[in-house]
């Protein structure tokens, strides 16, 4: 089986600075990967590299046997990445939010309205799925995607999520990665620390 993501011998540097100085990793379907370490050790540098936002100086990315740089398009629609900072488009509302990402992932419209149907029931967001982003407080204003890797640079009890929204991801965590589901062929998951 193809692992979900290969990391080879990733280095960026930002002038003198190495921000990231050969990083490796595979991480297998069904497995949650934390990045750990202080402030300035490269966590977030290191996600922009997976994600394709950034380009190492040396080394590749793989998602699903495909290279970010060489296929960025077919790569990237296998990942969602959610920064810490993501900006939702404020005049949109959740629902509106959840068909924009369907739509850039090339989802089906039928299978869009399907899973924005799931996810508003799932997370128990009937009650603000039809309010604007700008309304939200920044604990609900995360948005959950269906890709291969899912990438979280806070993890679901960042101080920043509000107790219902940490207590409303959990289910979504562990459709991610199911207790025993080890080698079940579906996402993995990134998450690392403040």
């Amino acid at each position: 089986m193809v692992p979900t993501m290969v990391a080879a011998g990733l280095v960026k540097r930002f002038g003198p600075v190495a921000a990231v100085d050969g990083v490796s990793l595979t991480v297998s379907a069904g497995e949650v990967v934390g990045l750990l370490g202080p402030n300035g050790a490269g966590k977030t540098t290191t996600l922009r590299m997976l994600a394709g936002i950034l380009t190492p100086d040396v080394g590749n990315v793989c998602i699903g046997g495909l290279d970010i740089h060489d296929r960025p398009l077919e790569a990237k629609r296998r990942l969602g990445f959610l920064s810490g900072d993501t900006q939702l488009y404020q005049r949109l509302t959740t629902r509106e939010v959840l068909r924009y990402f369907g739509r850039l992932y090339g989802m089906a419209d039928p299978l869009i309205e399907a899973r924005t149907a799931q996810l508003v029931g799932e997370l128990e967001m009937g009650e603000f799925a039809n309010r604007p982003c700008g309304t939200l407080s920044s604990g609900r204003s995360s948005v959950p995607t269906s890709p291969g890797v899912l990438a979280r640079p806070r993890p679901a009890h960042s101080r920043r999520a509000d107790s219902r929204t940490r207590r409303d991801l959990r289910p979504v965590h562990r459709r991610v990665d199911p207790p025993g589901s080890a080698k079940r062929a579906g996402p993995c998951c990134f998450r690392r620390t403040s």
